[in-house]
Formats: C-alpha cells, sequence, structure tokens
C-alpha cells in the first residue's frame, strides 16, 4: 500500500480495479490447515468445482519454494488469499453524523484510531436500518510483514494474488452473502471459530450491529487439553470430536474470558437495538465438534447450529464432498474471499 509523507498507514475503500476473472482459488491460510475451494465462473453462474483441505503454509518469511502447491486439475493462475485474523485488526466503529459529513473519513480514522505503522488497512461503511445520524464503518488492518510473507510464500510462477483479507472477516461476509442470514428479519449472531481466534458478528434485520475478535480459538483448547490429559495433539484433538470423554472441567476454565465477551457484545447489541439475538450460527474449525456448540448454546442460553457455508452455492462432482464431509464449515473463510473476488471482477 502506497504511503503519504504524514502518515504511514493509508486507509482506504473499495477495492482496486480487478482483471475479469473466470476462475479463481479460495485459500484460507491457517494455522492448522490450508482451506483451499477451486470456483469457476460459467455462462449460467458460479460453480464449486473442488475443495481439499491441505498442509498448513509457513508464511512467517518468504524464503523456500515459492508458488501455492496446488493441484493439477485446478486450472486457475489467481488466487484468493484470507489470512488469521490472529495478528489482524478487526475494528466496527460508529461515528456522529451522516456519512456525507465525514468526507475526509480516512484521514478521520487515521486520526481517532491506534494503528501501528507498516499496516495495510483498509474500511467500509456499514448501512444501518434506522440510525442515519449515524455513520457505522469496519476497519481492518494487516501488519505489512504479515501480508508480504504470505505473497512473497503462496505467489510465483503463474500463481497471482487477485485479493488478501482477513478470513474471519470474509467468512462474516459469506454468511451475510448467502447464508440464513437474508432470509431471516431477526436478530442473529455468526462466530466463526478459527485455529488461533475467533470473529464474532451480531446482526439485526440483515444489518450488521457488530463486528469483533475475539482471542480464543481451537489451538488454545486442544494445547490445555494435551497438557491436562497428559497426551499428545493428535489424541486432544481426537478427545474434542469424542463426546465420550468429559473435558467439560477443562473447557469451562479456558473458555470463561470467550463466553463473557460474547455475551458482553450480545446485551450491548440487544440493548441498542431493543431486540433478542435468537439464536448463533456457528463456521470454523472448533464449531464443528458438537461438544463446543452445545456448550456455548448452554451457557449463552440460546440455540447455536452450525452453518454449511457450501449450501446455497453450486457444487459440481460428489467425490470431493465425501471426503470433506463433517468439515464443510472449515471453508467459509475460502469461499468468502474466493466469491468476493469473483464477484468484483465481475462488476
Amino acid at each position: 500500500m502506497p504511503e503519504e509523507a504524514d502518515q504511514k498507514v493509508e486507509f482506504v475503500s473499495g477495492a482496486a480495479p480487478r482483471i475479469r476473472l473466470r476462475s479463481v482459488v479460495g485459500l484460507d491460510v491457517g494455522k492448522s490447515a490450508t482451506k483451499a475451494v477451486f470456483i469457476r465462473q460459467t455462462k449460467s453462474g458460479m460453480v464449486v468445482s473442488e475443495a481439499r483441505l491441505l498442509p498448513p503454509l509457513d508464511v512467517s518469511s518468504g524464503e523456500g519454494r515459492r508458488g501455492a502447491i496446488l493441484p493439477p486439475s485446478w486450472k486457475s493462475n489467481y488466487v484468493a488469499l484470507a489470512v488469521s485474523p490472529q495478528a489482524a485488526m478487526v475494528r466496527y466503529v460508529t461515528l456522529h453524523g451522516r456519512p456525507d459529513v465525514h468526507s475526509k473519513l480516512g484521514a478521520e480514522l487515521q486520526a481517532h484510531l491506534s494503528v501501528e505503522e507498516n499496516t495495510r488497512a483498509a474500511f467500509m461503511v456499514v448501512p444501518h436500518h434506522r440510525r442515519e445520524s449515524e455513520t457505522n464503518v469496519l476497519i481492518v488492518a494487516v501488519p505489512e510483514a504479515l501480508a508480504k510473507g504470505l505473497l512473497e510464500r503462496v505467489t510465483g510462477g503463474s500463481i497471482a494474488a487477485a485479493s488478501l483479507e482477513v478470513a474471519g472477516v470474509t467468512s462474516v461476509g459469506a454468511f451475510m452473502e448467502w447464508g440464513p442470514l437474508r432470509d431471516s428479519g431477526a436478530a442473529v449472531g455468526y462466530l466463526d471459530c478459527g485455529a488461533s481466534s475467533s470473529v464474532l458478528a451480531l446482526f439485526n434485520r440483515g444489518n450488521l450491529c457488530l463486528m469483533r475478535k475475539l482471542a480464543f480459538g481451537a489451538d488454545a483448547m486442544t494445547a490445555a487439553i494435551a497438557d491436562k490429559m497428559q497426551t499428545d495433539r493428535k489424541t486432544a484433538e481426537e478427545m474434542i470430536l469424542d463426546e465420550s470423554f468429559d473435558i467439560s472441567s477443562i473447557v469451562a476454565g479456558m473458555t470463561d474470558d470467550f463466553r463473557q465477551q460474547i455475551r458482553i457484545s450480545t446485551e450491548f447489541v440487544e440493548r441498542r437495538e431493543g431486540v433478542r439475538v435468537e439464536k448463533f450460527y456457528a463456521a470454523g474449525g472448533l464449531s464443528v465438534t458438537p461438544y463446543m456448540r452445545s456448550y456455548l448454546a448452554s451457557h449463552l442460553e440460546r440455540a447455536v447450529e452450525l452453518w454449511n457455508p457450501f449450501s446455497g452455492l453450486t457444487c459440481a462432482g460428489d467425490d470431493w464432498q465425501e471426503k470433506i464431509r463433517g468439515q464443510e464449515p472449515r471453508f467459509a473463510a475460502a469461499l468468502g474471499a474466493a466469491v468476493g473476488t469473483l464477484q468484483g471482477a465481475q462488476g
């Protein structure tokens, strides 16, 4: 991102012009795995041709092999990248005054927010159904070193990056674009549970009312179970999926702050909007564990429903769908990045 003379961080709104794409690979570069989807643009619309769980990528530096290791059958030269929100900034800010009052919104955000230097940042004005006297802004920022390391590691040869976004945010975008939110006028929550952190979004009447990053993910839970049960990581992961093991005391002790932050955010939106958040939808790696969903439902006193991000999309082929059965919620961010990039390219 270009720098101005008087500031190290330049906020931008809107995407840069993109070339017209016919296909794109969505890559959610997570700590536990790389979630990959291949989507083609056809005359009848977008089609998901395949999805795979690939080994994790080390993006700490650009050294070593360059270019994403993709299946040979995935004939695309472009990738839509989603990076873990762990090192990213995700903020939902409310400013007084209508959007037209904030003619220099980027400069205003720069002046009021503490954003580290050498950071790639972008913002989007979020419409609201009734608060015309306020401007709601979603801000996302990624350290330049992280972005550069990812781009150098993944791109190269015939592979180029068409976009770079934050995984939890693209997952929320997917939920808003083709998830159950579009058919519901109720107030609901959405939780993308990643390996190192999670992203919470709350909606009322289809409008985004709040989004925030929560410092909790599957890695912390797995490490705690492995330590307490004196076992290895793989066994700990299996114990999380197997409801026959009683891990309630371990989970309760380490998720107290996580649950409290969800509850505080929910109650804030309920008071502000004058509604009750009826239920939560969940995606991401940790969401596939039945124990975690039932545990959250019990403490939040609301239903927590697993969302399959492939539902609502056209999918071709059966073999690959069978291979990822039960893991579909882990692909929400990759699908959100790929679909959003293709949609932007058609505009």
